[in-house]
Formats: C-alpha cells, sequence, structure tokens
C-alpha cells in the first residue's frame, strides 16, 4: 500500500500547500493540516505506478486493485487504458459513482469517520471536533451529528460485496478470452 500520491498544489507567499491544505480553506489562504504528508507529483506519481505494474505483471498478477486518496485514484483511473495496454493486468479501483455511503464520498465527514470508527476506533478522537463551529477540513455530512460505528459496519458490508462482485466479474472476463 502506498501512502502517497498526486493532489492539488499550491504555492502562496513562497509556502508550498497540498491537497485539504487548499480545499479545506476555499477562497482563503491555505493552511497546512496536521498530518498531510503524502503528496507527490502527479510524474514521480506515474514512475512509481509504472514500476509496481511492471514487477507485478512480471511476477504473475492478473488483476490489480488500485484503491487510496481520491487523487491517486483518479489518476489510475484517468490512465487506466494506457496502464492497461502497458501490462497484462486488468487494473480496477474501489471508487463508486453515485451518493450515499461508501468510499471516498467525503473528507473527515460522517463516511470516513465512521469507517475509522469501525476498522480503527483508536483513531477517531470526535472530543476534539468544536461545538460551535464547522470543523477545519470536514467536506460531507456532519460526523458530530451523522458518524456511527454502525454505520461505519454498513460502508465496509457494501464495499466489500461490491468488491467481491467487481472481482468475481473480472475472473470471469480474463477466463472466457482464454
Amino acid at each position: 500500500m502506498f501512502i502517497l500520491g498526486p493532489d492539488k498544489a499550491e504555492s502562496v507567499d513562497g509556502e508550498d500547500f497540498y491537497g485539504m491544505d487548499v480545499f479545506a480553506f476555499r477562497g482563503e489562504k491555505p493552511q497546512r493540516l496536521p498530518g498531510s504528508a503524502y503528496w507527490v507529483d502527479n510524474d514521480l506519481f506515474g514512475d512509481i505506478l509504472n514500476a509496481t505494474l511492471s514487477q507485478l505483471d512480471r511476477v504473475g498478477f492478473e488483476i490489480v486493485v488500485a484503491h487510496g486518496h481520491g487523487p491517486s485514484t483518479t489518476f489510475v483511473e484517468d490512465h487506466r487504458q494506457s496502464l492497461t495496454e502497458s501490462f497484462d493486468v486488468e487494473l480496477l479501483t474501489c471508487r463508486r459513482s453515485g451518493d450515499g455511503p461508501g468510499l471516498q464520498v467525503d473528507h473527515a465527514a460522517a463516511n470516513e469517520t465512521s469507517l475509522l470508527m469501525v476498522l480503527h476506533a483508536e483513531a477517531v478522537a470526535m472530543d476534539r471536533l468544536p461545538d460551535d463551529e464547522w470543523p477545519v477540513g470536514v467536506d460531507g455530512e456532519d460526523p458530530r451529528e451523522y458518524a456511527s460505528a454502525e454505520r461505519g459496519a454498513e460502508i465496509v458490508d457494501t464495499e466489500l460485496d461490491r468488491m467481491a462482485t467487481k472481482l468475481s466479474d473480472a475472473l470471469d472476463e480474463r477466463e472466457q478470452s482464454l
């Protein structure tokens, strides 16, 4: 798993800001959010992805699920055709379209917080959120009102079922093409 990827980059007054450093403060000067240390430029990310897929192809992987931060997933989706033409692998992502609970449908809001509540409850500190203002970096439904471990468990179950179907379909297609 790579904990790095491309994202929006902006330089203001000689300081570099990435991703939610910029998006969380739309219309205002960006601010560094704590813990944001994943950014690499598109070219480097592409090189890393190409090198990784080359090795996975070399050792016989047939299907690769590329999932990560939104811009990383977007990069994979935007380059899927050229990557699958370069390597003999089927390239899938976990992203889905549409509204409602799921993966990558918000940022630090009810969905992501619910997922953490069920997968890594020790990482959730709801008491650190302000009571009287919108939390910085939150983009989506208010986690103070809508997040729960039950919702997180429903998201996990839904996504596991959805990905199992995607993988099964991809395996069936590969078998039929042989």
